[in-house]
């Protein structure tokens, strides 16, 4: 059961909207944030670190046919117009070294990084922003960072790509632009990825006189780009110069229960049974597609019992008098072995919490943190076992 007394280390969250929007300078905006994928009300407990926004699903959508202007145009059908598809970081997205011709590269980069200076961006909305206008995220603002990549192969003839994304956290900002990427590599870039920031046209072309526009050459609205709420809706046109952007999201936290629709999590590390634990799924985050086999309690392998996906609780706040109920969607929920647990030492007779992490499929490592009440310590020293009792 999830406490009500552990404060948040980064994140000030409540039940369904995040209160931590980013500040952005150069244009007023106001973030009415409905996340779903939500840390849980002020009290819970959590992680003392954000995990991160992970890309939650891509898709595809009808062909949304040209907006006036757009010139050259390419076709969506003939060939095929490319789509979105969800990779771990590659090695390189240098040009004419990751290409494809049927896939818009879709990754995570780095995660939970609280800004050192202002962020300056390209995009916090369906319009564009001119180069003296950009708008910044503040200095001390924690972001999360995402890449899409979309390079043809070799000469073949212009690509059209098209589709969504949609992310765990609410999207932010967008970067486009050569100059604003190149910024932002060394900060945001996933650190196993070769970028290339000296290269030109690296960017989106979305304007029509401002940044972004080839005028010699008349290319203009080439990359439509808008974005609501967590989900990304992008209609790009590759030629001979790939296209790559970055979009800036929130971060998040997930929900670890312990002992669910339980309060206080009493644990008696002197028993012989097992304890249980969920990772509390929500419509945008399924932690039943977490690798069980990397189980750590506060970064000690402990043994696990057997793990199961059921509903067993919800992500609201619970007390003594309200221990929490189903709420309609599968949660993770595995049980320890109190033999291992003990004799792992990963918990002391003093602990007061503790932290439960596993991996996703692409090595994502995903931490909760929740109160825990040691009932009874065991320690155990050649054929004696010593037991204290704990009031804490």
């Amino acid at each position: 059961m999830k406490n009500s007394t552990i404060q948040f280390q980064s994140l000030s969250v409540s039940l369904f909207y995040t209160t931590k929007g980013a500040i952005l300078r150069g244009r007023s905006i106001v973030h009415e944030l409905t996340i779903l994928m939500v840390a849980a009300v002020l009290g819970c407990a959590l992680g003392a670190t954000p995990v991160f926004a992970d890309v939650v699903s891509v898709g595809t959508i009808p062909d949304p046919g040209h907006p006036a202007g757009r010139s050259p145009q390419v076709s969506f059908t003939d060939p095929a117009a490319a789509v979105p598809v969800l990779v771990p970081a590659p090695l390189t997205v240098v040009q004419e070294e990751n290409t494809n011709n049927d896939e818009i590269k879709v990754f995570n980069e780095e995660q939970n990084v609280v800004l050192g200076s202002a962020l300056e961006v390209d995009q916090i909305d369906d319009n564009l922003t001119t180069i003296p206008d950009r708008p910044e995220i503040s200095a001390g603002t924690e972001v999360c960072s995402h890449y899409i990549h979309f390079d043809n192969e070799g000469t073949s003839p212009g690509r059209r790509g098209v589709g969504t994304v949609t992310f765990s956290g609410q999207i932010l900002a967008l970067i486009t632009q050569d100059s604003t990427l190149a910024a932002s590599d060394a900060e945001l870039g996933s650190p196993t990825t070769t970028y290339e920031p000296s290269l030109t046209n690296r960017g989106l072309e979305q304007g029509t006189g401002g940044v972004g526009d080839f005028p010699a050459n008349n290319w203009t609205l080439q990359d439509i780009i808008s974005f609501a709420g967590d989900t990304l809706t992008m209609d790009l046109q590759v030629f001979n110069v790939l296209d790559q952007f970055r979009v800036i999201t929130e971060c998040f936290v997930p929900i670890l229960d312990n002992k669910p629709q339980s309060f206080p999590n009493a644990i008696n590390l002197c028993g012989k049974g097992k304890i249980p634990f969920a990772f509390v799924g929500t419509e945008d985050f399924d932690p039943c597609s977490l690798d069980f086999d990397t189980l750590l309690v506060n970064g000690v392998e402990v043994d696990l019992h057997k793990c199961s996906c059921e509903d067993v609780v919800g992500p609201e706040e619970q007390t003594i008098a309200n221990p929490g109920s189903e709420d309609g969607i599968d949660d993770l929920t595995c049980r320890l072995k109190t033999s291992s647990l003990r004799e792992s030492g990963a918990v002391g007779p003093t602990d007061t919490e503790w932290e439960i992490c596993l991996e996703d499929s692409f090595g994502e490592v995903i931490c909760g943190t929740d109160s825990i009440k040691i009932t009874q310590f065991c320690e155990e020293n050649g054929d004696l076992t010593f037991i204290s009792e704990q009031n804490n």
